[in-house]
């Protein structure tokens, strides 16, 4: 009678490709959060923080200005349908993420460079050319990114995975506000052609950072996406359409950014002319305070989520909202505007 032959040594291959994918998996998650670090120093810096705002009030912006300033990022979303289109049908996110994202964040070392090689009266014409540029290549990576990344995190993860991530980039954004506010006042106390120069050293610096971010990911592998060239556009557009949720949540979106999407530039205007606050405090204000009690409240409000669920909460966090709207009354230049990041 035969003998059954030995087991082979080592695990099952099955057993050893399911190990082999989580460890790949997890060297991706860890990739791309050590990429949103960068990320994040580059979106606060010339995002969230009013470094820009003042670069583009040094080169003699006017109101109107400020307005296009503030609209460029809703232009540029236009790109999002076309490039996701492009996906759908032929694929290469990850290489159109990489080119546009790093042609997006690129181009913020030429903008920082503006008033070294142009003209003066070119100045802010140029600052609005360029963001409208990098505001399409900015928005061209959203679909490849969001596709990809959903491909990479597992699902049963993602719920943990994503506001860790969210938090991580919360505190590199708090810390490089802080230094960069700290370096501007600095160079604010000196004048305003040494705050417009050392303004535009951070914007350069801030797009190398931007860049990395992206140069990050190259060892991040695509291999899940399947384009169908049979896709059009009206199917592109038809299928989520026709869901009654994703609708109403387009216009519960549609009415958030009509009312809040155009005040940001508006806020640190209104701080720096009328306030008459620095560049350091107002960051402080709009930014490293809002952005501490959120990394404190963070875990409550998962919890309450949890429990209540979702929709509950937003409808909570909306209504709260309202007052710290309100509060607005009170930021006047006889200081009164400290007032507001405490109702927030």
């Amino acid at each position: 009678m035969k003998s059954a032959p030995a087991p082979p040594d080592g695990p099952l291959p099955s057993v050893q490709a399911k190990r082999k994918d989580a460890s790949g998996a997890r060297r991706s998650m860890r990739n791309i959060t050590i990429a949103w670090a960068f990320g994040a120093m580059f979106m606060y810096i010339t995002g969230a923080g009013s470094a820009r705002t003042k670069f583009a009030q040094l080169m003699g912006m006017p109101p109107l200005g400020f307005g296009v300033l503030s609209a460029l990022p809703f232009l540029g979303a236009l790109m999002q349908l076309p490039t996701s289109y492009f996906l759908a049908r032929y694929g290469h996110r990850k290489r159109l993420l990489l080119i546009a994202g790093i042609a997006y964040r690129g181009l913020w070392m030429v903008i920082a460079a503006i008033p070294w090689f142009l003209p003066d009266a070119w100045w802010w014409p140029g600052l609005l050319v360029l963001v409208a540029l990098s505001s399409f290549f900015a928005h061209i990576t959203i679909p490849a990114c969001t596709s990809w990344f959903a491909d990479v995190i597992p699902e049963r993860i993602r719920a943990r995975y994503l506001p860790r991530r969210s938090q991580i980039g919360r505190l590199v954004g708090l810390l490089a506000t802080v230094v960069v506010g700290y370096v501007l006042h600095n160079a604010q106390l000196t004048g305003e052609r040494t705050l417009l120069l050392t303004i535009s050293a951070v914007l350069f610096i801030a797009g190398i950072l931007g860049m990395i971010d992206f140069l990050w990911l190259i060892p991040v592998p695509d291999t899940s996406h399947r384009p169908d060239r049979r896709i059009s556009w009206s199917k592109l557009l038809s299928r989520p359409l026709a869901n009654r949720d994703f609708r109403l949540y387009l216009g519960f979106t549609a009415t958030q950014m009509l009312g809040l999407g155009f005040i940001g530039q508006f806020v640190k205007l209104y701080l720096l002319d009328v306030a008459g606050m620095t560049v350091l405090q107002t960051d402080v204000m709009i930014v490293v305070i809002p952005l501490a009690l959120s990394l404190a409240v963070v875990r409550f409000w998962g919890g309450l989520m949890h429990r209540l669920g979702c929709k509950p909460v937003m409808i909570i966090t909306g209504l709260l909202i309202i007052h710290g709207a309100a509060s607005w009354i009170l930021v006047t230049p006889s200081g009164g505007g400290w007032v507001t990041p405490v109702c927030w």
